[in-house]
């Protein structure tokens, strides 16, 4: 499929925007995140899934992230929502979509496609962020 597609795209821009774009290097800091979403996850996940499972992580992301609350019943915390909105969709939506998102993609059902969820959320949090949850979640 996507070889099809690039052969629609003029060689001219592939060599010329393109390939360059490939050969950039990228910040440090994004590689240091990508290294800590990485490394973090694998212990985080090693720990949960042998003493826990999927769902006992999903809900323990949420509540770090909430400000100790689980459940959106009780309402959705500014730094919630702030958190969420550093999703590219979300960035621009209302609270009362960030809200309704909230319910439908995240804790609605649980444990229907809970590692999606997990890494959704693992992937929004800062590298000191994770830190902070292995050291509140796991260490202590």
């Amino acid at each position: 499929m996507y070889e099809e597609l690039l052969k629609k795209i003029p060689n001219e821009i592939i060599i010329n925007h393109i390939i360059p774009y490939t050969y950039q290097k990228q910040p440090l800091r994004l590689l240091h995140d990508i290294r800590s979403y990485t490394r973090e996850f694998k212990f985080v996940e090693d720990v949960y899934y042998t003493e826990y499972n999927p769902s006992v992580l999903l809900c323990d992301l949420i509540r770090f992230c909430n400000n100790g609350r689980v459940a959106p019943i009780y309402g959705v915390e500014y730094t919630y929502e702030l958190f969420l909105r550093r999703n590219y969709t979300l960035s621009m939506k209302s609270k009362t979509d960030i809200v309704e998102y909230v319910f439908q993609n995240i804790h609605n059902k649980l444990t229907y496609k809970t590692e999606n969820k997990i890494k959704f959320i693992w992937g929004l949090l800062t590298t000191q962020e994770r830190l902070d949850f292995i050291d509140e979640y796991i260490l202590f």
